[in-house]
């Protein structure tokens, strides 16, 4: 899975160092610099976090088809009732066990 950090945090970040340029070299301050610049250039994605819920008040509807409400939106996927899914439909969150340090699945 990808990993996506805050470009923002980063730039922070080397902004504090350079504030003590009195005490790092030429060459480390332009290696910060340019890091800095590059972070600054590259291009960026739009990352949205994932939302965590479970169904709740699960029930058959038919032999087929489940009923449940989202714990994160409250809305109930009965029309028409659908197979629990991996998500909610109606607020993207993601059914799936959240994954802890440590999980293999």
């Amino acid at each position: 899975m990808e990993k996506y950090i805050k470009a923002e945090t980063i730039c922070n970040f080397i902004d504090g160092c350079l504030a003590h340029e009195d005490k790092i070299a030429d060459a480390e301050k332009a290696t910060l610099y340019a890091i800095k610049n590059f972070i600054e250039r590259t291009p960026s994605v739009d990352v949205k976090p994932v939302v965590y819920g479970e169904w709740r008040n699960i029930y058959m509807s038919s032999p087929s088809s489940f009923v449940g409400t989202c714990s994160v939106c409250g809305q109930s996927n009965d029309i028409p009732p659908l197979p629990l899914a991996n998500f909610c439909p109606y607020c993207g969150a993601s059914m799936r066990k959240e994954k802890k340090y440590g999980d293999y699945y």
